[in-house]
């Protein structure tokens, strides 16, 4: 067996050698075919597949908010936005499938001082239970705690990724306990995060506040039911499924319609697998990786067939 495979090799390299453009033809059809093909599969793995690097179990991950009802049925609504404070305490309050339900507004810009520059980063705001909720460690320092979110205290405190504190603070350990400038407010660095965590979606965070930071401790909005801005995940309890979890929110924002009907009335609850996409964008996102999945197939295909 193994003479036959030499003495085809061999006749298949000197075919090759004698014929120098179809070599380079049958080269460049496989390369174009396989190239496109894992250009394709590559975004799919990192937008749909790929668990995100620094979160644990991210199967046990949901992505919460707000649907606009369409009709009288619980599933009819739609859309996936964002609520308010008000009915995210509810939210905590009334459910049991979740083990943490934690709250953020994710993806604003923020000017970032340190004393000797200044930049602009991508940041978040979040609750204090947001990395627990996540199973995200904290690489220095400390997470956030209830008392870093009090509306009577500006909040003053700040989480920053490894990647920034790398690349902005030279890994300096002496970093906690700093102080820098937010949208030219003082805070103070209390944490940094697990190398390779830059947040739960496709936009890369690379700072994380409390909730009562934003925007710059406007606390009237905390007590607006009709103010929507924040979006919520959740850790499933073991044994919930999403289906579950689904059906007891819906439930669950249909009694806040009917307890506050000003600020509540049509507005239904979605809950999605979290992963890196928006859950607006991900359908059309997976129809396009789709589509341009079957046709690189296609081209690998034919560019096979050719050669």
């Amino acid at each position: 067996m193994w003479t036959d495979t030499w003495r085809d090799g061999r006749l298949a390299v000197r075919t090759l050698w004698a014929s120098p453009m179809f070599t380079l033809t049958a080269v460049l059809s496989l390369a174009i075919g396989i190239g496109s093909t894992a250009v394709i599969f590559g975004l799919a793995d990192t937008y749909l597949i790929r668990p995100w690097p620094g979160i644990a179990d991210p199967d046990r991950l949901v992505e919460v908010g707000r649907i606009d009802m369409a009709g009288p049925g619980p599933d009819t609504g739609d859309g996936f936005s964002t609520f308010s404070y008000p009915n995210y305490q509810d939210y905590v309050a009334r459910q049991s499938v979740f083990q943490s339900f934690a709250a953020s507004r994710i993806g604003d810009a923020v000017g970032l001082g340190d004393g000797t520059r200044a930049s602009r980063v991508s940041g978040a705001y979040v609750t204090s239970n947001y990395f627990s909720t996540l199973g995200t460690p904290i690489a220095l320092g400390r997470d956030f705690v209830p008392d870093d979110l009090q509306l009577a205290v500006p909040a003053s405190v700040a989480i920053i990724s490894h990647r920034l504190w790398r690349s902005q603070f030279g890994g300096d350990p002496d970093v906690i306990g700093r102080e820098v400038q937010l949208n030219g407010r003082p805070f103070r660095i209390i944490g940094v995060a697990a190398a390779g965590f830059n947040g739960q979606e496709i936009i890369d965070t690379s700072i994380w506040m409390p909730l009562t930071a934003f925007p710059d401790g406007d606390s009237q909005r905390f007590g607006r039911r009709g103010q929507q801005w924040l979006m919520g995940i959740g850790r499933l309890k073991d044994g919930v499924t999403t289906a579950q979890a689904r059906a007891e929110m819906s439930r669950i924002a249909r009694d806040l319609a009917r307890e506050y009907p000003e600020d509540n009335r049509r507005h239904g609850l979605g809950v999605e697998p979290a992963a890196a996409l928006p859950v607006d964008g991900r359908s059309p996102i997976s129809r396009f990786i789709a589509l341009f999945g079957a046709l690189t197939s296609l081209v690998l295909i034919i560019a096979c067939t050719n050669v």
